[in-house]
């Protein structure tokens, strides 16, 4: 039962991670875009995304 509840919980941050990027990919003709790291216990997501200052706490909390 551990590991189910282990795999839905990164199933559900790499989802999040995902759906943030994409959101900030559409945001791209307006802002530069950057190569941006998420380490997520252990995992590390490379997402290319917008760079937005006042988000980036958002993006990395949680």
């Amino acid at each position: 039962m551990n590991e189910f509840l282990i795999s839905l919980k990164y199933r559900y941050i790499i989802k999040k991670s995902l759906i943030l990027a994409h959101l900030f990919i559409l945001l791209e003709e307006t802002i530069p875009k950057k190569l941006f790291f998420i380490k997520v216990e252990g995992f590390e997501l490379t997402l290319i995304i917008a760079f937005i200052y006042p988000l980036l706490p958002f993006v990395v909390g949680n």
